[in-house]
């Protein structure tokens, strides 16, 4: 994937050095439970319904149902110790993280195993579902779909 023509929206953070451990779990109905749920057939189905308000911000009335769905492909490519990003469904690209600290990670090739991630950029979407699963057998592209709710 040739990210030499992406724009970055976002320039990332540097210089802090705290990560959060997070244990790699299996995804079942009841580790997913109040964070989302397994789907069989990725196609919009009679579970795109509005959602209901969480927390603090209701949703307005006569809203919730009218964002539509936006589909496209959702790539990640390594480049050296950098993980990159693209998404097509709303032509976003971002750096996402790194497999060492960014002041570290190596710009060019590498033979440092990748043992972890360190996630530089994550979103919150209350209002809105987001549906990723494989297109290919190839684990570095995803198709997306994302139902907005405004």
């Amino acid at each position: 994937m040739d990210i030499a023509q992406w724009e970055f929206a976002h320039v990332p953070t540097t210089g802090v050095r705290r990560a959060h451990e997070t244990p790699i779990v299996l995804a079942t109905e009841a580790s997913l439970e109040g964070f989302g749920r397994l789907v069989d057939d990725p196609k919009p189905s009679h579970r795109d319904r509005p959602l209901a308000a969480q927390g603090w911000r209701p949703i307005d009335p006569n809203s919730g149902d009218q964002g539509g769905v936006t589909e496209g492909l959702f790539e990640f490519c390594w480049k050296g110790e950098t993980l990159y990003a693209r998404n097509n469904a709303v032509g976003d690209s971002y750096l996402f993280g790194w497999s060492n600290w960014p002041e570290e990670a190596a710009a060019g090739a590498c033979d440092r195993s990748r043992e972890r991630a360190l996630i530089w950029r994550a979103n919150y979407h209350p209002d809105g579902g987001q549906l990723f699963y494989p297109s290919t057998d190839r684990v570095s592209s995803f198709r997306w779909r994302r139902r907005e709710t405004m």
